[in-house]
């Protein structure tokens, strides 16, 4: 049987491709075509991740109280869109973790009140209809944010099964 996706890197002997460094291909732009290359180093580097090492690392960092001050103030000054432009303002950030920041912490929208059981029933019955789609689900339940819901509903899941381990009663969970 084959298997769905193969990791290892292709080789130019398996796809039959010749490889060309990036490099190359900058440099000979301009005389191929005729002129001054359209495509400019800064501009490849500017998609790529920054060097930072707390970036390129993997690392996670806790935001600081000052980040979320800041980012408060430039989404009031701004409007919570062009992230990209609003990353440029936190150095050890990229634009999707300041976006996600915003709408998972920061947002006023957010509904950080305790779950309701009413909450509960909606996000077990609908992810049984639909999966762990949580931006569907989270429409669902107005303030609470796809992450937020998808935590809630793993949370049920861990309290039903310790629940279960006890021998404790059943849930409304447990009517599966």
């Amino acid at each position: 049987m084959l298997a769905m996706f193969d990791a290892s890197p292709m080789s130019s002997e398996r796809d039959g491709c010749k490889r060309i460094p990036a490099s190359a291909l900058l440099s000979d732009a301009g005389e191929e075509f005729g002129g001054d290359s359209p495509v400019h180093e800064e501009e490849m580097d500017s998609s790529l991740p920054r060097e930072d090492s707390s970036l390129s690392q993997g690392t996670r960092l806790r935001w600081t109280p000052a980040e979320d001050r800041l980012l408060r103030q430039l989404v009031n000054e701004h409007g919570a869109k062009n992230w990209s432009k609003l990353a440029k303002h936190f150095p050890r950030r990229h634009s999707r973790q300041v976006r996600l920041r915003w709408k998972n912490h920061l947002s006023p929208d957010i509904d950080d009140r305790e779950w309701t059981v009413t909450e509960d029933k909606i996000i077990t019955d609908t992810q049984k209809r639909f999966g762990n789609r949580w931006s569907l689900i989270a429409r669902r339940l107005p303030g609470r944010s796809d992450n937020a819901t998808k935590n809630r509903f793993n949370r049920l899941i861990r309290m039903r099964e310790a629940r279960r381990r006890r021998g404790g009663e059943s849930s409304n969970l447990e009517s599966e």
